[in-house]
């Protein structure tokens, strides 16, 4: 009878504990969402570009602030079904970009490719925008995918996307973030020319891993805990340190320090070579090239400028014009056609929130930004015809 009633007792202690957990996880994921889950089967290996679209994916990607749908048409890129061949009389637009172009936290209808497309099509109904951005994607992962479907496409105008941490990407061997693996990358030689490297690129484990979960039991388990459980992902994050100051601190320094010493321009100078020749190389296709820069969020939101200073331990003399600087310097010297959205963005930053917390461009933004390319592009040449 006494083993029977300790039973019990164990049994109920248990069973309340069980009980805590469940209300505790239903508050965290009610008022303070930790899930983070990247849909699984929507990007992989590419030998030549390090990865890409997987052609008619779908699935949700959920993070503590959004939760959205991923849907890739048949072709490869985010956003409805097209037709490959160019109709007789269509101006056809192709956005290249990273995670800003292909939408990362926002629905489809809130890209600002199809926002781009619906304003185009209110002075030529004509037009249409195709979404060629994949997260993660440099400045040089772009131009090789320009140069692997244009034939295909007929393009009438790129427009890139340029965000501040293409210039990393451009001159790195590696994706941001660990599961992105190798990426293909371009040197220049002595004469000024750019040497492609790293093709075929290097397959990776995490490509084999079966649904971005694990190669053990054990990773596989934790992944499907951090996809599923408020609970776990908050108690990893307090005994985990999430940030490396030293590589966070570099950026920073790189993008918008001084640089006294001119540790950064073997970069920007990469960058302007790369940016030279994708120019180049639409011109040579009958194509117009356009190339956009993309507001941080620390150029617009004080507060968040003040926060990662102190998060990160950033000291010394930063400007955060600079970026937009060197690259309005660039498009000068190769006569590239150059917008800066800085300037609409901060003006507007006061009347809306443009950004998510984690620093990509909520619908608002991406709706700003593609109303203010729409007008320039129709400031230019307005009726927007087929060239």
């Amino acid at each position: 009878m006494f083993r029977l009633t300790a039973v019990l007792k164990l049994m109920m202690v248990f069973g309340s504990f069980l009980i805590g957990l469940g209300i505790c996880e239903f508050l965290l994921a009610f008022f303070s969402p930790q899930v983070y889950n990247r849909p699984p089967g929507v990007w992989q290996f590419d030998s030549m570009l390090g990865w890409s679209h997987v052609p008619n994916a779908h699935g949700r990607l959920v993070t503590p602030e959004f939760d959205v749908e991923i849907r890739i048409n048949s072709e490869g890129l985010r956003g409805p079904e097209i037709q490959k061949e160019k109709s007789t009389g269509v101006r056809r637009l192709l956005v290249f970009g990273d995670s800003f172009a292909e939408g990362w936290g926002v629905e489809e209808e809130n890209l600002f490719s199809s926002h781009l497309q619906h304003c185009l099509s209110q002075a030529n109904p004509h037009v249409e925008v195709l979404n060629f951005g994949v997260a993660g994607y440099g400045t040089d992962q772009a131009y090789l995918l320009f140069q692997e479907i244009e034939s295909h496409y007929q393009a009438d105008d790129v427009i890139l996307l340029f965000y501040g941490n293409d210039l990393w990407n451009n001159a790195s061997k590696r994706g941001i973030g660990i599961e992105r693996g190798q990426k293909p990358f371009f040197r220049p030689t002595l004469g000024g020319d750019l040497k492609l490297e790293g093709v075929p690129v290097r397959r990776t484990k995490y490509w084999d891993e079966s649904k971005y979960g694990g190669d053990t039991i054990w990773e596989s388990t934790k992944h499907y805990l951090r996809s599923h459980f408020h609970l776990y992902v908050l108690f990893t994050k307090l005994f985990t340190e999430e940030v490396k100051v030293g590589r966070v601190s570099a950026y920073y320094d790189g993008l918008y320090g001084e640089d006294p010493s001119k540790k950064w321009n073997p970069a920007w100078n990469l960058t302007g070579l790369i940016l030279r020749d994708f120019s180049d190389y639409v011109v040579q296709t009958g194509s117009r090239f356009h190339l956009v820069y993309v507001p941080s969020i620390v150029q617009i939101e004080a507060n968040d400028w003040k926060k990662k200073k102190a998060l990160h331990g950033l000291v010394g003399s930063y400007e955060l014009e600079k970026p937009n600087k060197m690259l309005r310097a660039i498009a000068e010297r190769y006569g590239i056609y150059y917008l800066d959205l800085l300037p609409i963005f901060r003006a507007k930053e006061k009347e809306k929130i443009l950004y998510l917390r984690d620093s990509h461009w909520n619908k608002e933004g991406h709706y700003l930004a593609a109303t203010n390319v729409c007008a320039k592009l129709r400031k230019i040449d307005f009726k927007m015809g087929p060239k």
